[in-house]
């Protein structure tokens, strides 16, 4: 077996880890609530990894500056996995907060660095090689719900799993300092400064992300009161898996219809199947296929930055990361006011909020890639 194909396996397996990571706490909240853990600080785990990945994504990049890479994802290892240790190894509350910003800090230095090392290896046909890696954080996204659905009320294995995949793989890539090739590096151009335009496309990805996280993570909560924790799980598990098939079935229906028709009538469906889940009985199949409505918005998000922008993509895109994560801060406060309020059954409602604002956002970045459309086809004619 060659290298490179070796080398691609081990960032498959790494982008699975990533998909675990993200989509355990969806799932786990409501396994540690049934564990004690007080629903406030239930709430401030998931926006704590999302403050701590943020800050991550930021430290990763100034390390970059002098580091490769792999150095990043490496140092990123270690509060990886002291924080999964903490979030499964104790119920304190004030060691289960640490363990969730530590989890996310390592995310997302660990999320850049892989993101970046993953590139040497995609060979001739790069568009499909990074199709493939990102279907390894699908799979780990389905596989992490069903191992809560399995092991129920034991975060302990799940994390304890996961910590040993984090082993395995870190030990992997010390390895690649010698194995791999040569690490070209430049300095970075500062993406602070960003192109006019950017706006509308960083407001999709805050939008969009508002409702990932509103649905991926929160919904566990309600789905646990009327299914039990392990079949609300198990739901959870094929949102993921529907989530990971819409993104192999769209580039069939982007050709057929147009990618830019097709984010936007997905948008318009998703918002339709909430506000449907609002006054319906609640059925599996509903939440199940909101996980296919959404699945292809993010990476359309970012192939239409590359588009619009081209050479300032690179600017564009580390913005469009931090938004990403700052959605996930800023639900937490939001689901936790609505729980003590009125109930988890309410938290539907703030995801119909979040689907129109992101329907909002898809048709404001529509409009403006189909007016650079027509003034590039006009420009030619």
């Amino acid at each position: 077996m060659s290298s490179r194909y070796f080398w691609f396996g081990v960032c498959f397996m790494a982008f699975f880890l990533v998909g675990c990571v993200q989509a355990s706490y969806g799932p786990l909240l409501p396994v540690f609530r049934g564990l004690g853990v007080p629903v406030g600080v239930l709430c401030g785990l998931a926006g704590l990894h999302a403050l701590g990945a943020m800050t991550g994504i930021v430290l990763a990049g100034r390390l970059l500056v002098a580091l490769a890479p792999r150095k990043v994802l490496l140092m990123s290892c270690l509060p990886l996995l002291l924080g999964m240790l903490l979030l499964g190894g104790t119920l304190v509350p004030a060691m289960m907060s640490l363990g969730a910003f530590l989890t996310g800090l390592g995310f997302g230095g660990f999320d850049v660095g892989l993101q970046l090392v993953s590139l040497r290896f995609l060979g001739e046909r790069p568009g499909s090689s990074m199709n493939v890696l990102l279907a390894g954080f699908g799979v780990g996204a389905f596989a992490a719900p069903l191992g809560v659905s399995f092991v129920g009320s034991q975060p302990l294995l799940i994390y304890g799993m996961l910590v040993g995949l984090l082993l395995v793989l870190s030990a992997l890539f010390v390895r690649l300092a010698d194995e791999g090739p040569e690490q070209a590096r430049g300095q970075p151009r500062p993406w602070w400064r960003l192109p006019s335009g950017s706006l509308p496309f960083l407001a999709l990805f805050f939008c969009y992300n508002l409702l990932e996280y509103g649905v991926a993570t929160w919904s566990g909560l309600y789905l646990a009161s009327e299914l039990g924790i392990s079949r609300a799980a198990g739901v959870m598990a094929l949102f993921w898996g529907s989530f990971l098939a819409s993104r192999l079935v769209f580039p069939v229906l982007a050709r057929l219809f147009g990618p830019v028709r097709v984010i936007l009538g997905l948008a318009v469906l998703a918002g339709g199947l909430l506000s449907g889940m609002a006054v319906l009985p609640f059925h599996g199949v509903f939440f199940v296929m909101l996980g296919f409505l959404l699945g292809p918005v993010f990476p359309s998000g970012i192939a239409w930055i590359s588009q619009h922008f081209g050479s300032d993509a690179g600017r564009v895109v580390p913005a469009a990361l931090l938004l990403s994560n700052l959605a996930g801060f800023v639900v937490a406060p939001v689901a936790t006011i609505l729980i003590a309020l009125a109930g988890d059954e309410r938290l539907v409602f703030m995801n119909i909020a979040f689907a129109l604002a992101n329907l909002l956002m898809v048709w404001w970045v529509s409009r403006i890639l189909g007016a650079a459309a027509r003034q590039r086809g006009s420009s030619v004619s």
